[in-house]
C-alpha cells in the first residue's frame, strides 16, 4: 500500500514519530467521517434539513405544504377511481409534477405569510404578493404557477384594474370555492398574536380574517367557513385537545355569527356541523369538492375521526376530488394538534420540494413582530 511505501522510506530515527502522526490522522478522519455520517442521518430523518424549533407556526405551515404535496397527484380523481389506487407519496399525477411538489394552496399560503411579515402590512401587500405568484411565478417550487382557481384569477384581474383590494373578491353565491380557506392559516396566526387569543370576543380579528378571505372570495358563506376553521385553530393554539377544540370552536363561531344579522341566514349551510354527532357520519355522507362548505365538512370530519397525521392525509386523499386543498387544511390542524413532527413519515419530509423557500418565509415571519 501507498502508506507502507512512504513509511519504509522514512529514516529509522523518524519512524516512531511518523507512526504516531499517521495514527492521529487516521483517528481524526475516522471520527470526522462518523460525525459527518451522524449529521447526514439526522438531516435525512428531518427531511434533508435541520428542522427549526418545533413552534406552532412552523408545524402549521409544513402541515399545509405536506398535505398539499401528498394530495396533489390525486387531485380531481373521484372516490371510485381511487378505491383501486395505492395511496402513497408519488408524483407525476394530475399536474405531472415530481413527488413532493406543492400547488397553489401552499404558494398562496406562503404569499400571505410573506406579506403579513412586513412591518406595516396591508391587504394591498397580500394582493400584490398574489399577483407576483400568478404573473412572475413567485412562491413556487419550480418557477411555475399553476392550479389557479377561477375565482382567484377573476379577483386578481379586478384588483389590477381598480387597485382596490377590498372590492376585488367575488360576492355572489357562485364565489364560494375554497380558494380563500386553503390559504388562511398565516392570517389566523397573525390575528391570534396581534389581536388576542379569543377570536370570537375580538371583532377586529374576525373582520380582518373576513377581509383577507374576501380578497378573492367575498361571500358571507365563505366568511363563515373561515371563522369556523379559525375558531378551531385558536382552540388548538390555546392547548385544547382536538375533540374539545372542534366542538368549542364550532359552538363559538355559531353563537357569534347568529348575532350578526347579515350572516345569520347563511348558517343553515353549516347546520350539519352543529350536530355533536357529525363525526359519526359515514364516509359516504361526506363530500370533498372545492365548494367551501364541502371542504370544511371534509376537514372537520377527518379531524374528528383520525388522530394521526399520516392516516389523516391518506384518508383525505381517499375522499377524492379536491385532495390537495383538503390535505393542506387537515395537515395544518393535525400538526398543530400533535405537538411535533413525530407523526410525519421521514420520506415525506425528505421528498418535500423547495423546503429552503418554506424556511426562508418562516424565518422572515419569526423575525417580524407579527407572529409572536
Amino acid at each position: 500500500m501507498y502508506i507502507d511505501s512512504v513509511f519504509n522510506s522514512v529514516p529509522s530515527t523518524s519512524k516512531i514519530k511518523f507512526f504516531f502522526i499517521v495514527k492521529l490522522l487516521n483517528l481524526y478522519y475516522t471520527n470526522y467521517t462518523i460525525n459527518d455520517y451522524d449529521i447526514q442521518q439526522e438531516e435525512l430523518r428531518n427531511g434533508g434539513i435541520s428542522m427549526p424549533n418545533n413552534d406552532q407556526l412552523t408545524r402549521a405551515i409544513y402541515g399545509v405544504a405536506l398535505g398539499d404535496a401528498f394530495g396533489l397527484p390525486f387531485q380531481v380523481l373521484n372516490r371510485e377511481e381511487l378505491a383501486t389506487v395505492e395511496i402513497v407519496l408519488s408524483g407525476y399525477g394530475t399536474y405531472n409534477q415530481p413527488a413532493g411538489t406543492w400547488s397553489a394552496d401552499t404558494s398562496m399560503t406562503l404569499a400571505t405569510l410573506d406579506a403579513l411579515s412586513f412591518p406595516e402590512t396591508s391587504l394591498d401587500d397580500i394582493m400584490d404578493s398574489f399577483l407576483d405568484w400568478n404573473e412572475n411565478d413567485a412562491y413556487t417550487p419550480f418557477m411555475q404557477a399553476y392550479d389557479q382557481g377561477a375565482g382567484t384569477l377573476t379577483a386578481l384581474r379586478r384588483y389590477k384594474r381598480s387597485q382596490n383590494a377590498l372590492t376585488a373578491g367575488g360576492t355572489t353565491e357562485w364565489d364560494n370555492g375554497n380558494g380563500a380557506l386553503m390559504r388562511i392559516v398565516p392570517a389566523i396566526f397573525y390575528t391570534y398574536h396581534r389581536y388576542g387569543h379569543n377570536l370570537m370576543d375580538n371583532p377586529g380579528a374576525l373582520i380582518f380574517l373576513h377581509q383577507v378571505a374576501g380578497l378573492t372570495h367575498n361571500h358571507v358563506r365563505g366568511h363563515i367557513a373561515i371563522g369556523i376553521y379559525a375558531a378551531i385553530m385558536y382552540q388548538l393554539l390555546n392547548g385544547v385537545e382536538r375533540h374539545t377544540a372542534i366542538r368549542a370552536g364550532i359552538h363559538q363561531a355559531y353563537v357569534r355569527y347568529m348575532s350578526m344579522p347579515s350572516y345569520r341566514t347563511e348558517l343553515k349551510a353549516y347546520e350539519r356541523l352543529i350536530d355533536a354527532h357529525f363525526g359519526a357520519l359515514p364516509v359516504d355522507a361526506i363530500k370533498s369538492s372545492g365548494y367551501v362548505v364541502d371542504t370544511l365538512e371534509a376537514v372537520i370530519w377527518l379531524f374528528e375521526n383520525y388522530d394521526d397525521f399520516e392516516q389523516s392525509i391518506v384518508a383525505a386523499v381517499r375522499l377524492g376530488d379536491d385532495t390537495d386543498s383538503i390535505g393542506a387544511l387537515i395537515g395544518a390542524l393535525e400538526l398543530l394538534a400533535s405537538g411535533s413532527f413525530d407523526s410525519v413519515p421521514v420520506e415525506w419530509l425528505h421528498e418535500l420540494q423547495a423546503k429552503d423557500m418554506i424556511e426562508d418565509y418562516l424565518q422572515k415571519a419569526r423575525d417580524s413582530d407579527n407572529f409572536g
